[in-house]
C-alpha cells in the first residue's frame, strides 16, 4: 500500500501535498465532531454562547493579528527576504497584541457593553493570549508553507483539536472557563510544535535579519 501511495503521490507531488493538508484538516474536524456530543452533555448553552462570543471576537481579530504580512512570507525567492518579513510579522503581532491588552485593560468594561456581552468579562483577559497565539501560529505556518513541511501543518491542526476537546472535557466543572481555556491552550500547544518544527529553518538563516 506505501509503495502505491508513493507511486501514485510521489513526495514532493503536488496532489500528496494537497492529500496531507487536506487529511489533516479532516482529522481535526473529525475530532470535533466526534466528541461534541459529550461536550453538549457536559456544557450549557450558555456556555458554549459565551465560548462563540469569544470565538468569534478572536476570528475577526486575528485577520489583523500580523498585518497580514504573514501572507508574504512564501513569496520571495530569497530567504534573505523572507525571513525579513517573518521578523516584520512577528513584530506587527507583538505590537497589536500589546495595543490590544492596553485596551482591554483600560476599556474592558465598555467593550463588553459595545457587544452586549457582559458574560464575558470574566474571560476578557484571554483575549490577548489567544490573539497572540492565533497571529504567532498563522505566521509560522505560512513559513512551514514556503518549505512544503505540509505534514507539520497537519500534525497541529490535529494536536490542536484533541487537545482542546480533551482539555474541555476534563474540566467541565469549571464550565466557560475551561471551555475557552481548553481551546487556548490547544492553540498554544499547536503553536509550540510548529515552533519546534520550524526553528531549525529559521535559526539557519536568522542572522540575515536586516536592522
Amino acid at each position: 500500500m506505501k509503495k502505491l501511495i508513493d507511486k501514485k503521490m510521489p513526495k514532493g507531488g503536488f496532489l500528496r501535498a494537497v492529500s496531507v493538508l487536506v487529511g489533516g484538516t479532516a482529522g481535526s474536524q473529525v475530532v470535533l465532531i466526534a466528541t461534541s456530543p459529550i461536550l453538549t452533555r457536559l456544557y450549557t448553552p450558555s456556555d458554549f454562547g459565551i465560548l462563540a462570543v469569544f470565538v468569534s471576537i478572536i476570528g475577526i481579530l486575528g485577520v489583523i493579528a500580523s498585518l497580514r504580512y504573514e501572507l508574504a512570507i512564501p513569496l520571495p525567492r530569497n530567504d534573505d527576504r523572507a525571513i525579513n518579513v517573518l521578523a516584520l510579522s512577528v513584530i506587527s503581532l507583538i505590537s497589536l497584541t500589546t495595543l490590544l491588552s492596553i485596551i482591554i485593560w483600560l476599556f474592558g468594561n465598555d467593550f463588553l457593553v459595545l457587544i452586549n456581552s457582559p458574560e464575558l468579562g470574566s474571560y476578557l483577559w484571554l483575549l490577548p493570549a489567544a490573539f497572540a497565539l492565533m497571529g504567532g501560529y498563522q505566521t509560522l505556518q505560512y513559513w512551514s508553507l514556503r518549505y512544503k513541511d505540509f505534514g507539520l501543518i497537519a500534525k497541529t491542526k490535529i494536536l490542536q483539536s484533541t487537545s482542546t476537546t480533551v482539555l474541555q472535557m476534563a474540566g467541565s466543572v469549571l464550565g466557560p472557563l475551561a471551555l475557552i481555556g481548553g481551546r487556548v491552550i490547544g492553540q498554544l500547544l499547536s503553536f509550540i510544535m510548529m515552533l519546534r518544527g520550524s526553528r531549525h529553518t529559521i535559526i539557519s538563516i536568522k542572522a540575515n535579519i536586516s536592522d
